[in-house]
């Protein structure tokens, strides 16, 4: 399946209030890249986050279209829906209060350095329903191309996000 990007004549529309949460080898079920949705690159989660080459996301079914492409502000990176998302389903699915969220591949090919990874996992989250996604993006966003988590204790792209942006210059 080839992803949903940005359609002709289609508007971008801004979705409030995301939770975001990152993941990768060492908490995926099962621990690996493995990914429940091709979207034209295969079952394994990857990306560097330009509009080329998407960042995985997870996400509860329904959520997001599967392999749409959004863009996410705070991360600076365009994002595709290629994996399914335990806790998002959760959250997702309170009728009375459904929330946003999306689960955002951090990478990696190994469990030797969990505690490390899943440390810089828990400072790139911000706090809860605190960002936006972009729907139908368009292509010239600015992306910044780092990887967040590269190996080791030193290794986490915390400043390598942007908290702070006005979401009219996105959409």
């Amino acid at each position: 399946m080839a992803p949903v990007r940005h359609p002709p004549n289609v508007p971008c529309a801004i979705v409030p209030k995301v939770s975001y949460t990152f993941y990768g080898y060492p908490d995926n079920d099962p621990p690996g890249a493995d990914i429940a949705y091709d979207c034209g690159r295969g079952y394994t989660a990857g990306g560097i986050g330009t509009y080329a080459n998407p960042l995985t996301f997870a996400t509860a079914p329904g959520e997001f279209a599967m392999c749409e492409l959004v863009y996410s502000p705070y991360l600076r990176k365009y994002l595709l829906h290629e994996d399914y998302c335990e806790s998002c389903t959760r959250d997702w699915a309170d009728r009375h209060h459904p929330v946003w969220h999306v689960d955002i591949w951090l990478g990696r090919n190994s469990t030797t350095e969990a505690h490390e990874q899943l440390s810089c996992e828990n400072r790139l989250t911000p706090d809860g329903q605190s960002q936006v996604v972009i729907r139908n993006p368009e292509r010239n966003l600015p992306v910044d191309e780092m990887t967040f988590y590269a190996g080791g204790k030193a290794s986490c792209g915390v400043e390598h996000v942007y908290p702070q942006y006005a979401v009219q210059e996105f959409c």
